[in-house]
């Protein structure tokens, strides 16, 4: 049987398209595709963020001083640095670290004016980071990433003090 391949997206304010992308005919289907239907098309994702306009606040987001921009260069080249397999992606009102291998988000970042809030990215914490005075539940709270303890970044010592916290979580979910 011939089959029509069409992607669905679905975009804020209920905006939704339909893109047909592909069409099986019954000699494929019958004897396999062609090497012309072989070919790969290019792809362009309509959600993709960059990085600039978000802490430029174009996304209604960040919002960031010039200190904290720093911060957050620096908190993100520490984080690449000290974890190879995994890599960083923006999104819309975060930036989310990502292992390469399971696609598991690890930790997200929120750039406010004066600070960073870093949210590890586990539910399971209780088991995993022990709550202090530099780690809080926000479970019950709104934030902007993926996870439900968080820790505020304001200078390079908290980076430092970070650093283990993404460890820990980094290592968990490696094995899970």
């Amino acid at each position: 049987m011939p089959v029509k391949l069409f992607q669905i997206s679905q975009y804020d304010n209920d905006i939704i398209t339909i893109d047909r992308i592909g069409e099986v005919s019954k000699e494929e289907a019958r004897f396999g595709p062609t090497q012309e239907a072989t070919k790969s098309k290019t792809c362009v994702r309509l959600d993709e963020y960059s990085e600039e306009d978000y802490l430029s606040r174009k996304y209604k987001t960040g919002n960031a001083s010039e200190e904290t921009r720093n911060l957050y260069f620096k908190l993100k080249k520490r984080i690449l640095e000290s974890f190879e397999e995994i890599e960083p992606q923006q999104k819309k009102a975060y930036m989310g670290f990502y292992s390469k291998e399971n696609d598991a988000c690890i930790c997200t970042l929120d750039v406010a004016k004066s600070k960073i809030k870093l949210t590890y990215s586990i539910t399971t914490a209780k088991k995993i980071l022990s709550q202090s005075d530099f780690i809080r539940d926000v479970e019950n709270i709104g934030i902007f990433g993926v996870g439900h303890y968080q820790s505020e970044i304001k200078d390079e010592a908290d980076i430092e003090k970070a650093l283990p916290y993404i460890k820990q979580v980094y290592d968990y979910k490696m094995k899970h």
